[in-house]
């Protein structure tokens, strides 16, 4: 009698996923910066052995040598149209004329502007613009200009377009500051009052900024050379009246423009904000 078949085990396989950067990943990138560091100190800590057992005269020699103004000296043949050598004479012509040419350029540069320079512009100011538009104050250290334009002679109410009137005054400014190598820093002030629904401007900041930019490009109307401007925008802040009057908030209501040698704004602008 045959035997019955043996049944076979059946083989189970469990396959597990593990997500990430597998076991190939051993933060390479951290361990490079790591190594690099390590060398950097290691050549750090080197120069500082190299430089204690270096005596102190020859390390005053070292110092002394890249010290000194090193001159280069060239032996150069020049030919003539016909291919001659010319002479010493000629070469030493040469040179002595291309001396000469390097003396005429740097009489060409162009000199800093000084407390002359501010002088010369606020007495230019002073003149050509109108005195009903702006107002023009120097310094009492003639370092720098403030030209304080009243806003409502400038624009209309909660309105960034100037007036044919001020636009003049405007580009003068900036003719006579062409070429000077002056800051123009222009600030744009309101006074308190909340703006009207519907208005092009939702706060008094963005009409603020919105005058200040306008003054800004009619100065830059004219293509100008060397001239270097700021714009802020303070809004209701920094006010120089009170705004509980109607004559007080036309005084808030200005564009006021700082003339000086360098970057910064007056230390009297500081001043009055201090107030």
């Amino acid at each position: 009698m045959a035997k019955p078949p043996t049944e076979v085990l059946k083989k189970y396989y469990i396959i597990k996923k593990v997500r990430g950067h597998g076991d190939d990943h051993h933060g390479g990138a951290w361990k490079i910066a790591l190594a690099d560091f390590y060398t950097t100190l290691a050549m750090v800590f080197f120069v500082l052995w190299v430089a204690g057992t270096v005596p102190e005269d020859k390390l005053a020699g070292v110092s002394e040598f890249f010290k000194q103004d090193v001159k280069q000296t060239y032996n150069a043949i020049k030919l003539d149209a016909n291919g001659k050598v010319l002479s010493d004479k000629n070469t030493q012509a040469d040179v002595s004329g291309s001396k000469e040419d390097t003396k005429d350029n740097e009489d060409i540069k162009e000199e800093k502007p000084n407390k002359e320079t501010i002088i010369a512009v606020y007495n230019q100011l002073s003149k050509e613009l109108d005195k009903n538009v702006a107002e023009v104050i120097l310094a009492t250290n003639k370092e720098s200009i403030e030209i304080k334009f009243v806003a409502d002679l400038l624009f209309k109410s909660a309105s960034d377009d100037l007036s044919p009137k001020s636009i003049k005054s405007i580009d003068k400014v900036g003719l006579i500051l062409n070429g000077k190598g002056l800051y123009a820093h222009v600030y744009g002030f309101a006074d308190n009052r909340k703006m009207r629904p519907n208005q092009k401007f939702r706060d008094n900041l963005n009409l603020s900024s919105a005058r200040a930019m306008a003054v800004v490009n009619h100065i830059n109307t004219i293509k100008h050379d060397n001239i270097f401007i700021t714009m802020h925008a303070d809004g209701a802040l920094n006010p120089i009246a009170d705004n509980n009057t109607r004559a007080g908030r036309k005084e808030n209501r200005r564009v006021e423009v700082y003339i000086t040698l360098n970057s910064s704004p007056p230390r009297e602008f500081w001043k009055r904000i201090k107030k």
